[in-house]
């Protein structure tokens, strides 16, 4: 249970980025900023770097399942719903009532929520960031700098400043990531972006087969079969990725990265108040757990007998986001599976996290 806590939390982390609300937030359970970095572990919520505005003091959670870093804010999503501290020049830390708070995204000087009944806004506005237009069963958020993005069933709606809000045309969206200037898409295709393009952060470079996207200020990161791939803006070294073996998660922050990958946790790029230090973080497992043949069984959504990344992982990604039905098993059903029907692989889900 340890280990599938461990990547729930990380793809729902991750799937909610933006440059200045990178989740790896959604939620490697990191969320980072320009200046500063959060993550979350066993021990809850840890934030290091820039702290001007108390952003990396992190006050009392129960039970935190989610972190999103703003530009000088955080938020988390915990057993009383969301909590916010730092910067309140906007009022972007007065949190509104929300109904069952499911995801939190945060934008430069603004926060969103996914919750009961949509999808709520608050802070500044001056670019109608914080004004959500109609959406019909919204699954997804991902706030940028002065915008906003959402999956729902129509695809991907974006408001806010004009230009990130022209979402192109798209096959079967699956991720958003809002970013600086730019936002970008995994769907069916690949991965799509749109919005500024003044140092290429827009011109997606060849990928085999991505599975996320992570958007930063003037830059973007995605994970294929091939590793890791970031492009863009690299005034600090941010799209030059490290050695990496076998990396499983990227977030992209402002001008700087953070991956998972096989012996940990790394982060390069912008350093200038050591949102790149990353500090000791504690991932306990249970005692089965730290056997691979048991995590792997865990983990092993579909039942065919292991675990793989582009089904059981895609899998965890979309229930994360509160896909159900076609949508959660669509395309992502490996061969020999057992479990290939939406209600069976629900269950499973279920059992291992009750109450998600």
């Amino acid at each position: 249970m340890g280990i599938f806590r461990f990547f729930v939390c990380l793809f729902l982390l991750l799937l909610s980025s933006a440059s200045f609300a990178v989740d790896i937030d959604n939620d490697g359970l990191f969320s980072l900023s320009s200046e500063h970095s959060c993550a979350l572990d066993d021990t809850g919520v840890v934030c290091w770097g820039y702290n001007y505005h108390g952003q990396t003091t992190v006050p009392s959670l129960s039970n935190p399942r989610q972190v999103s870093a703003g530009g000088y804010h955080n938020c988390a999503l915990d057993d009383t719903g969301v909590v916010c501290w730092g910067s309140n020049g906007d009022g972007q830390i007065n949190v509104p009532s929300l109904s069952n708070p499911t995801q939190v995204s945060l934008g430069r000087f603004h926060s969103c929520a996914l919750y009961s009944i949509g999808v709520f806004c608050w802070g500044r506005n001056d670019y109608g960031q914080t004004t959500v237009p109609a959406l019909i069963n919204p699954t997804q958020i991902s706030s940028g700098s002065y915008h906003s993005c959402a999956l729902d069933d129509t695809g991907v709606v974006c408001w806010g400043q004009d230009g990130q809000t022209y979402v192109p045309a798209l096959s079967n969206p699956t991720q958003v990531s809002a970013g600086g200037y730019h936002s970008c898409v995994l769907d069916d295709t690949g991965v799509v972006c749109w919005g500024q393009n003044n140092d290429g952060q827009i011109d997606v470079p060849s990928l085999s087969n991505p599975t996320q996207v992570s958007v930063g200020w003037a830059h973007a990161c995605a994970l294929d079969d091939t590793g890791m791939v970031c492009w863009g803006g690299n005034y600090h070294g941010q799209t030059d990725v490290p050695s990496l073996s076998n990396p499983r998660q990227v977030s992209a922050g402002g001008f700087h990265n953070c991956a998972l990958y096989d012996t940990g946790v790394v982060c390069w790029g912008y350093n200038s108040d050591g949102q790149t230090a990353v500090p000791e973080l504690t991932f306990t497992f249970d005692e089965d757990d730290t056997d691979p043949n048991v995590t792997s069984a865990v983990l092993d959504i579909d039942a065919n007998g292991s675990f793989d990344a582009l089904t059981d992982g895609l899998i965890i990604m979309r229930y994360a986001f509160g896909l159900r039905g076609d949508k959660l098993i669509n395309s992502a059903i490996a061969d020999g599976a057992v479990r290939t029907n939406a209600d069976d692989i629900e269950s499973y889900l279920q059992s291992l996290v009750p109450g998600f």
